[in-house]
């Protein structure tokens, strides 16, 4: 049975497959750069054509007035009137994403032979029921296989079951918070590990998420502009809807937005209008925060009364999935109320974690047609983009990255950048990159010695200069008669990236629990972390999507290019200066804070020096 399931969601489009030969879930990148994702637009020129996800997003800045925004939201509605005068039916938008996708996955997937998916999951917020519409567009297009609708939070917690398999008759609730529902439902773990949906707790949620925020944020930019940047934002309603909401993704994770660092500026024409931080930090607290801890409330109450009156031994989990729980000091809010409930209902209520929580609801959708029994709980759902090579001479722990174009470096908005980030197009071919840097007991195999200043056979191995690396590079060769190397800058960003745009490959922000940083020194106003003053196994904390661990902090990474400005327009391949004094080095170190550790962050030092916040990773050349 072959499995592709949509989560089409109000600010991104998200797709992930069965691969029954690796026994897992695995997403479909969808975007530019191997994106695993994107955005939910469409565009509707005055011919009439219809485009969407990226191909709508570059029509931004062409022609805002044909942007189609927000359309789950309105699905509702027959008939979408587009600002430039087009009127567009809403089935025959969702026809065009479907037979686009479909299309996409059969020519991608090798395992769908070339043909459409034999089932197809969709999944819904708890609050609409739009299925009708969705197998409308469905019958339009002429697919005849499967097909099978789930609820959003329910997908999620299915996601989290197959991860954590809890006992039966254990309890789970799913705080799903997307873009433009907050959605919620409860789960019991039945006899055979199954979850099932619970009668007496039916699935729920409100319209306060993350697109709120954006509408709420323009009101009020609204009231402060003068006439001509009103007539302006008119115009160019969805680019600056756009604007807000990169500017509303800057600042997540944060657990506050006091302080004066980081500007919150939208651009108008020439000129740029700057949100008073208070009033952003009001806008999300009212369109999101507040509602959420009413709407949210009531039913941990009803949930915590039910597992008081039950088994004893049944535990209660909480946790909590979709891209808008990162907003500034939500999730932080959340955790603190379920804690509360719990303590005045005298109940333990457990809070979870999901990984890859972005992607949980499309991984869950899979799951429920595949059966949670299926999965096997030592293997992590992965990319389609990163495939582990079945030739032998490939070593273990070591991924194949498909090469892609992807934009290099940072945008100027992007909180603590620096200037040499200037952001560039790039493309790399296909290479191998080791899932870990180089452990000291790798070292030791191969040189009989150990320079690190922290002991442990699993530890990277540090104190070794760029000219170290060369030594063990070329005394490995030797010994293996094959091929490594160190990984360009280009290709160490486009794998730490994994397909996203954001700061870090987690998102807007890092804590420590997610990597190995100097806590004291927490990214945009985040809270602080845990300070471990040393490294880390070099398998601790959750890979990125493309599996790869601790591209962000543990140990700076030698790469193989000389430190210099970027080479301009689009390159390929590129290796960096053609002399230098200075080697580059990427990801940040235990020592460092967030801000060294982001995806576009770039140091440097001479090739002979040494330091215990210094280690490297390996790209095998077959």
């Amino acid at each position: 049975m072959t499995v592709l399931a949509i989560d089409f969601g109000t600010s991104r489009i998200k797709v992930a497959y069965w691969d029954a030969d690796r026994n897992e879930v695995v997403m479909l990148p969808l975007g530019k750069g191997g994106q695993l994702y994107v955005p939910s637009l469409f565009h509707v020129s005055k011919d009439g054509k219809i485009r969407f996800g990226d191909e709508a997003e570059v029509m931004l800045h062409h022609d805002p007035q044909g942007v189609v925004e927000n359309l789950k939201l309105d699905l509702d509605k027959p008939i979408k009137y587009v600002p430039n005068g087009q009127q567009v039916k809403s089935a025959e938008l969702m026809a065009l994403l479907f037979r686009r996708i479909i299309d996409y996955a059969r020519r991608q997937v090798p395992a769908f032979g070339g043909s459409a998916p034999k089932m197809l999951v969709l999944t819904l917020p708890s609050r609409w029921d739009y299925s009708d519409i969705y197998m409308d567009a469905l019958e339009t297009i002429g697919y005849t296989g499967e097909k099978v609708v789930i609820r959003e939070p329910e997908a999620a917690g299915l996601a989290w079951v197959a991860e954590q398999k809890p006992k039966p008759d254990d309890m789970l609730v799913v705080l799903d918070f997307g873009g433009g529902t907050i959605d919620w439902a409860c789960l019991r773990v039945d006899e055979k590990g199954q979850p099932q949906m619970i009668a007496e707790l039916p699935p729920g949620g409100i319209t306060a998420a993350g697109s709120h925020v954006d509408a709420g944020l323009l009101d009020e930019m609204m009231k402060l502009i003068n006439e001509e940047q009103r007539q302006e934002v008119q115009q160019r309603r969805a680019q600056v809807l756009e604007q807000i909401r990169q500017l509303k993704e800057s600042q997540n994770g944060t657990a506050t937005l006091s302080g004066e660092d980081g500007l919150l500026e939208v651009q108008l024409g020439a000129e740029a209008f700057e949100y008073p931080r208070k009033l952003f930090e009001k806008v999300v607290k009212r369109e999101v925060i507040d509602q959420a801890v009413e709407g949210i409330g009531g039913y941990l109450r009803r949930v915590a009364r039910m597992v008081k009156s039950g088994n004893a031994d049944r535990q209660l989990w909480c946790v909590m999935a979709g891209g808008t729980r990162l907003l500034s000091g939500l999730e932080e809010r959340m955790k603190e109320q379920i804690l509360e409930i719990g303590k005045s209902c005298g109940v333990a209520m457990n809070v979870g974690a999901i990984a890859q929580a972005d992607f949980a609801t499309v991984r869950g959708a899979v799951l429920r047609a595949v059966g949670i029994r299926q999965v096997d709980p030592e293997a992590k759902p992965v990319p389609d983009r990163v495939l582990r090579s079945k030739q032998k001479d490939v070593p273990e722990n070591f991924v194949l990255i498909h090469g892609g174009e992807f934009t290099m470096g940072s945008p100027t908005y992007e909180p603590e950048r620096k200037s040499d980030e200037t952001q560039h197009q790039v493309r790399v071919s296909d290479f191998y990159i080791g899932k870990y840097v180089v452990t000291q007991s790798e070292w030791e195999s191969v040189t009989g010695t150990n320079p690190s200043a922290f002991k442990g056979a699993n530890l990277p191995v540090e104190q070794v200069s760029w000219d170290d690396c060369q030594a063990f590079i070329q005394a490995l060769n030797r010994k293996t008669v094959q091929t490594y190397r160190l990984p360009t800058e280009a290709e160490w960003e486009y794998a730490c990236r994994a397909g996203t745009t954001t700061p870090f490959s987690t998102g807007g922000n890092l804590t420590t629990e997610q990597a190995n940083y100097n806590g004291n020194y927490p990214y945009n106003n985040n809270r602080k972390g845990q300070h471990r003053k040393q490294t880390v196994a070099v398998d601790s904390f959750e890979p990125n999507a493309w599996g790869l661990y601790n591209m962000h902090g543990n140990v700076w990474e030698w790469c193989s290019d000389w430190y210099g400005v970027y080479e301009s327009g689009r390159v390929e391949n590129p290796g960096g200066s053609k002399n230098g004094s200075y080697r580059v080095l990427r990801g940040g170190s235990w020592s460092f804070g967030a801000e060294h550790c982001r995806s576009a962050s770039r140091d440097n030092d001479t090739p002979g020096s040494r330091s215990s916040r210094v280690g490297f990773r390996l790209v095998f050349v077959p």
